[in-house]
């Protein structure tokens, strides 16, 4: 909302300076409700979102799209409001979990009966008045960022569907070609993209870089995810490992997840090689193709030290314990009497969910400016 009358001054800056102007427009453009070629608003209303700079809520149109998730603040007429917040604009694809925060409007708790009652509601974990900001959502994302949106009551349905529809976006089972980057035609054209997006990362070229294959490794084809489904289509094991063996070391892996190379050194030959844990369950069940591969990778590396390959296991080891005699998991470790030439150590790095706490209560301290 900037006139001829806003040449005033703030600060020290004056909104007579062309480069101050110039500024301004452009933040300005970046928040016009212009949208990319296909995409589609699918919800639009006021909303607020939470500024940790501020310690405070600023109030804005939230929208929601066939490709993003974007807040644009209202007021965008002071420069030192421009200059700290901007608003967010969050792909769909980016987006790794929404939780909701806020009791349940009285329809929605007699829909769901007495036991809804009585359950405790997680509330917002930021200054709130009363009354005010006491709905809204959490939107977490997979470069940890987290964003909160606080919601009015009157609206407060539209959350739910919210939740819903980025909760099933990108799931396993959707067609990916339902997302986003299918639809947009720009995407196609190569006058706007001049490089191929799949082609940036070449994992074949990566590796050649790094002298392989040789004599001790070689590529595995994974087309079709047919070794693992978590794996790329192109990973590194040791020569002497051949297909035979790799469906054997696949099934004795949780996930398929059997023994990579992620990184090699050209000049010392020492290697870092990733698994998920060994299935050997209640039974101890062991299988020589697995034992047979760690020690392939240990005589990969030529280093003078001896060719001992270190195993970490990042869980303590009471969890590699209780995973082995968990009947649903049929989990384990690797037993020193039958892998030759290798030793164990458990480095105690709690379980996902504890990491994940952990994290979010770092984040709030370090971040949100909230404290733990």
């Amino acid at each position: 909302n900037m006139s001829k009358e806003d040449d005033f001054l703030i600060g020290s800056q004056s909104f007579a300076d062309p480069l101050v102007r110039e500024k301004i427009q452009r933040l300005k453009q970046q928040h016009r409700d212009d949208l990319m070629v296909d995409e589609i608003v699918l919800k639009r209303f006021e909303a607020h979102e939470w500024v940790p700079q501020w310690s405070r809520w600023v109030t804005g149109v939230f929208k929601l799209t066939n490709y993003r998730l974007c807040f644009t603040p209202t007021n965008m007429s002071s420069y030192d409001d421009i200059e700290l917040f901007v608003g967010s604009s969050i792909p769909l694809q980016s987006i790794h979990r929404v939780e909701k925060f806020g009791k349940r409007d009285k329809k929605e708790k007699q829909d769901k009966g007495l036991k809804s009652l009585k359950k405790k509601k997680r509330q917002p974990t930021i200054p709130v008045k009363p009354g005010e900001h006491l709905y809204g959502i959490e939107v977490y994302c997979k470069d940890f960022r987290m964003v909160r949106f606080s919601l009015s009551e009157d609206i407060i349905e539209e959350r739910g569907k919210i939740i819903q529809y980025l909760s099933s976006y990108g799931d396993r089972d959707q067609d990916s070609h339902q997302f986003f980057c299918y639809k947009n035609s720009e995407c196609n054209d190569p006058s706007v993209y001049t490089v191929n997006g799949w082609k940036v990362y070449d994992s074949k070229y990566e590796f050649q870089r790094q002298g392989l294959p040789d004599d001790k490794w070689r590529f595995c084809n994974n087309m079709g995810y047919q070794h693992c489904e978590t794996y790329p289509v192109l990973f590194v094991i040791p020569a002497t490992v051949d297909e035979n063996s790799m469906k054997s070391v696949c099934s004795y892996r949780s996930k398929g997840r059997v023994p990579v190379l992620t990184w090699f050194h050209r000049r010392t030959r020492a290697s870092l090689t990733r698994a998920a844990q060994p299935l050997p369950g209640m039974r101890g069940r062991q299988e020589e193709e697995d034992q047979h591969m760690l020690e392939a990778i240990a005589q990969a590396n030529d280093s003078e030290g001896g060719k001992k390959l270190l195993i970490l296991d990042l869980r303590p080891r009471v969890n590699a314990v209780v995973n082995q005699y968990n009947f649903k998991v049929n989990g384990g470790y690797e037993d020193m009497n039958v892998y030759n030439n290798c030793t164990l150590r458990f480095l105690d790095i709690a379980n996902l969910h504890k990491m994940r706490e952990s994290f979010k209560k770092l984040y709030e301290m370090c971040v949100m400016g909230l404290g733990v």
